[in-house]
């Protein structure tokens, strides 16, 4: 992206506004990202990184959560109830109209997402035996990473960032 216009007053050169080139040949509407839908950039680049710091904050929440509702209540309903809640939070995110309820969700997503995991690892370590629980951990890490290289995948292919929620 390209600055149209510059503050002439300010000795950085802030800018005003950002003119976004898509080097692919479809509708701009189908090119959207986060960045672009709520114009991150310039003074509102700090919502990028508070955004992914809130989604860490969301991990650390969810981490911390996993072992009281695991051993209180189960392994079984924290892990369909983590599921389900990650599911709503991750389509909250994609109906956000604002980036304050983006980055709200984002912090459900993180929290969710690690009551999922932590939960599922949990359950798997208890399932199997102890002589195939390297194996066990290695599977749950494995599909953690599986997931992730996807979501570039999809990225390629789903060229609209709502789409990917």
């Amino acid at each position: 992206c390209t600055p149209i216009d510059k503050n002439q007053n300010d000795n950085e050169n802030s800018c005003i506004k950002y003119k976004y080139y898509s080097s692919l040949d479809v509708r701009e509407s189908q090119t959207s990202s986060v960045v672009q839908q709520f114009d991150l950039v310039c003074d509102n680049e700090s919502y990028k990184l508070l955004a992914n710091s809130i989604f860490y904050l969301g991990f650390w929440a969810g981490a911390f959560f996993a072992g009281f509702f695991s051993d209180n209540y189960g392994r079984k309903w924290p892990l369909i109830l983590s599921q389900i809640g990650s599911f709503a939070a991750n389509y909250l995110g994609a109906l956000s109209g604002t980036v304050v309820h983006y980055i709200i969700a984002r912090f459900f997503i993180g929290t969710f997402s690690m009551l999922s995991y932590i939960t599922a690892f949990i359950f798997v370590m208890e399932i199997i035996g102890p002589s195939r629980r390297s194996f066990g951990g290695l599977m749950c890490t494995f599909c953690f990473a599986t997931g992730y290289v996807l979501c570039s995948v999809y990225g390629y292919y789903f060229l609209y960032w709502r789409n990917l929620f």
